[in-house]
């Protein structure tokens, strides 16, 4: 005996399995209150009971599904929020990293700038101040330099106002000094045949000293050598001879020696 299956039933062995039901209210569907060749469904009750119940569990496996997908979504977009926010993150603090290395950097080289601008000046101001102490130095060398040759004039004249005074006191008072310069200024032109000496008048000894000291000259001479007094002042001197004079006094003596001392001074 066979069963006639009901739409939307189907039996295998005892066991009763649900199988695929349409929407209700689509035509030529269960649930409409037609059968497919326009007869009335003889089951409604049965079969709309049967569908409304079908409805219901398929409305909650897709609410289930939106939910999965809604949750999904979420998850979906908290993990790109957070990817998001984390590259954010990532890329302040690497500006952060680079913007401190850069200041870092741009600290140190200001640093290092301003030690070797700071080295340079000092540089700078140690090559004025030597420059400045050679400039000093200097003008200390320019100032011992005058300071020496002042003192080399002072101890000159000193010098020679002692040689003058010591010589004008020798001439004056000591007749035998005065009397080998004579001799001197005769013996350097001794070889003139004519000879005059001339001597102060006041020196009355000295022509008789003179005339002992040049007798041993007038022998080896073969010619004539005379002494000639005259109004002069003591320390005079001079050798007459067919060539010229010959001033030997005291002062061309002594302006002789100044020029000497001076020549002398002048080299030093």
């Amino acid at each position: 005996m066979s069963k006639v299956l009901k739409q939307g039933q189907t039996f295998t062995g005892s066991a009763r399995v649900r199988v695929y039901q349409p929407e209700p209210g689509m035509p030529g569907q269960a649930g409409t209150g037609e059968s497919t060749d326009g007869t009335e469904n003889q089951e409604a009750d049965s079969a709309g009971a049967g569908g409304q119940d079908t409805a219901g569990k398929r409305y909650a496996l897709i609410s289930e599904e939106k939910r999965k997908i809604l949750e999904h979504a979420r998850k979906q977009a908290e993990q790109s929020a957070a990817r998001i926010l984390e590259e954010a993150y990532a890329q302040r603090d690497n500006i952060v990293n680079t913007a401190r290395g850069e200041a870092g950097r741009i600290h140190d080289q200001a640093k290092t700038e301003g030690y070797n601008q700071g080295l340079n000046q000092a540089l700078e101001d140690i090559s004025q101040d030597m420059a400045g102490i050679q400039a000093a130095v200097d003008r200390l060398g320019q100032g011992l330099e005058e300071f020496k040759r002042q003192m080399n004039e002072r101890v000159a004249g000193l010098a020679f106002m002692m040689a003058e005074k010591i010589l004008r006191k020798k001439v004056e008072y000591d007749e035998a000094e005065l009397a080998d310069m004579v001799a001197g200024a005769v013996l350097s032109e001794r070889d003139k045949e004519n000879i005059t000496v001339h001597i102060p008048e006041d020196a009355v000894g000295l022509v008789e000293a003179l005339e002992k000291r040049l007798e041993p000259l007038r022998d080896k001479m073969g010619g004539v050598l005379r002494i000639k007094t005259e109004s002069r002042p003591p320390g005079f001197v001079q050798v007459e001879t067919e060539e010229g004079i010959v001033d030997a006094s005291l002062d061309v003596q002594l302006d002789n020696l100044k020029k000497q001392l001076m020549a002398l001074n002048s080299r030093e």
